[in-house]
């Protein structure tokens, strides 16, 4: 069984790290991936909560939702700014900091929502493996070669 894995694995992630290499090389692309992913969360964070629509059939599925948002907004940004190899952290601060506003909006300004400090934390978790994850993308990088 392992044996049919393998190869599998390997091609996948060749080809998930070619496809990085690709789109990186296209920045108005990625901003025009941003701006939008960006303005989705502010949107649906600020939706009351009877326009929300269930997710109660499987347990903590708003916070597999929440993590998956903000894994993908520290990933667009990240590609964004991928020649800057400092700006991860700023990232990864913005992200965190935009998941705290959200809540707190939330709270003080959305009615029928309320808020969670489980959907910080998935939010901060989003972004800290949106991190890993760029990295892992990032391993072995022509540019990441300095002469």
């Amino acid at each position: 069984m392992l044996r049919l894995i393998r190869p599998w694995s390997a091609s996948l992630t060749q080809n998930m790290k070619k496809f990085y290499f690709q789109i990186r090389s296209y920045p108005g692309l990625i901003f025009f991936l941003c701006i939008p992913w960006t303005t989705i969360i502010i949107i649906g964070s600020c939706l009351p909560g009877k326009d929300i629509p269930s997710l109660t059939s499987l347990p903590h599925i708003d916070k597999v939702v929440h993590l998956l948002f903000f894994f993908n907004f520290f990933l667009l940004w990240r590609i964004y700014y991928y020649k800057k190899t400092n700006y991860e952290y700023y990232i990864l601060i913005i992200s965190s900091l935009f998941g705290i506003a959200s809540e707190y909006d939330q709270r003080y300004c959305v009615v029928g929502r309320s808020y969670d400090i489980k959907d910080i934390i998935a939010d901060s978790l989003g972004a800290l493996l949106g991190l890993f994850f760029s990295r892992w993308l990032m391993i072995d990088t022509p540019s990441n070669n300095k002469p």
